[in-house]
């Protein structure tokens, strides 16, 4: 417990802003502000500090009309289709069997799995040491990405070896960008600039339509039921998650409450989250679209609103299917804010069928075959999430919420290989989602996702 609680190195955040290509009015774009390495909270006018992220805007728009490859995944434009995704993507000398095939795993899911999104969020990308992030980069923008958001690069000087792993590929135009890096983790983690990476989206064609995105990976455990009040990490992983909360209140504070009336943000509902159970298999399970209630006349009243949605993505490795959840719970309370400004919602445990998001590559690699249940309960977890955060029911009303959800299911990303089964140790999470407002919502998601079967 020690080594949590001891002076940590300082932290760093970075904040950029973009001018937004020529579809996007600029008064679309929020003036930036960077949070200090002391507090995100107590200074209200923060000083900037030194950059040490890796972000790029959206190449001109005379680029974007000649960019090759697939048409973007979204064929409607009020259907986002998002994954958080653990890639295992390590950096080189670091590896477990044949090297973790990293160049063959790189290759397919560039032609597997980046046509079938429009954002993904992903984790464990690192970019140090070897250039496939680049050529990952390269090949999202050839597909009709707008544009990439790498997390915190991490500094020698505050012991870190190697940057955060975080990537953020988007076919919307990113205006606004951050980076907060968390205090020095434990075990190996230390190495690592572990941290948060914030984009502010809006739709190239919609412009009240906005994505307030958070891409993740807080200290692991290496074990999959650590006790929640004793272990190390899973107390390092709690001040991960107070910095994260704060950095995230800090962002959404200038786009989404600045609208809303204080008695409203005061007297928050807090909202009962679904709580997983255990699964009955660790296969993927798709469920039925929800009956949408949408009507005209809901779509003519919300046209011109503006729809903020605030999504926390990442590997947050808190295992929500071992028996005591008191850390899954914790999470959830923390990231509430501490008058309760959010209800927070784990977007597959309401949408969605819980199961098993993590498994040890070996099963995957060294010793392909099915992996029997008793594999996943003894090994595998719960450790990857969508969590999406709303404001007061009166502060949803004004920012023009609530979003559809169509389903959230488990994406294995699977491969034709002879030396692996999947792309990943991790599964994907992943959401299809609409605001209001929009017409033939559902039926356009339904033929979106069949269309995406029948891909694959």
């Amino acid at each position: 417990m020690e080594c949590c609680r001891r002076p940590r190195s300082p932290r760093s955040a970075t904040t950029k802003t973009y001018a937004p290509p020529l579809y996007v009015p600029s008064d679309l774009v929020a003036p930036a502000k960077t949070p200090t390495k002391r507090s995100l909270a107590t200074d209200p006018d923060p000083n900037t500090s030194s950059d040490d992220s890796s972000t790029h805007s959206a190449p001109p728009p005379a680029h974007h009309a000649h960019a090759k490859g697939p048409a973007p995944a979204s064929a409607h434009p009020a259907v986002l289709r998002l994954m958080t995704y653990n890639f295992f993507l390590r950096p080189p000398l670091i590896a477990d069997y044949k090297g973790d095939s990293k160049e063959e795993r790189l290759e397919e899911f560039i032609h597997r799995v980046l046509p079938r999104y429009d954002i993904l969020a992903l984790q464990e990308t690192f970019s140090g040491y070897s250039s496939r992030v680049a050529r990952l980069e390269k090949a999202a923008v050839r597909q009709g990405y707008l544009g990439h958001v790498r997390g915190p690069q991490g500094t020698v000087l505050h012991g870190h070896l190697l940057d955060a792993g975080l990537l953020v590929l988007s076919r919307w135009p990113i205006i606004e960008s951050s980076n907060w890096t968390y205090s020095r983790g434990v075990t190996v983690d230390r190495l690592a600039a572990k941290g948060v990476s914030y984009t502010h989206h809006v739709h190239p064609d919609c412009e009240n339509v906005h994505l307030h995105l958070f891409n993740t990976h807080l200290q692991a455990s290496y074990s999959t039921a650590p006790d929640p009040h004793q272990n190390p990490s899973v107390a390092c992983r709690d001040d991960q998650v107070r910095e994260l909360a704060e950095f995230i209140h800090h962002h959404v504070s200038k786009h989404v409450l600045a609208t809303v009336p204080a008695d409203a943000v005061a007297t928050a509902a807090s909202k009962d989250v679904a709580m997983p159970s255990r699964p009955s298999s660790p296969r993927l399970h798709d469920v039925p679209p929800p009956a949408s209630s949408d009507s005209n006349d809901a779509a003519s009243a919300t046209r011109d609103k503006l729809h903020h949605l605030i999504l926390v993505c990442g590997d947050l490795n808190v295992n929500s299917l071992q028996s005591n959840q008191t850390e899954y719970q914790r999470l959830l309370d923390m990231l509430k804010g501490p008058q309760q400004q959010f209800a927070v919602a784990d977007l597959l445990a309401q949408h969605g069928s819980v199961d098993y998001t993590q498994i040890p590559w070996r099963w995957l690699s060294q010793k392909r075959r099915d992996l029997s249940r008793d594999i996943f309960e003894q090994e595998g977890g719960r450790l990857d999430y969508i969590l999406s955060l709303s404001p007061a029911e009166k502060a949803i009303s004004a920012a023009g919420g609530p979003w559809n959800v169509h389903n959230v299911v488990i994406d294995k990303c699977e491969a034709e290989h002879p030396s692996f089964l999947q792309l990943s140790d991790h599964m994907g999470v992943a959401a299809t989602l609409a605001w209001p407002g929009s017409s033939a919502v559902m039926e356009a998601a339904q033929g979106k996702d069949e269309a995406m079967h029948s891909a694959e």
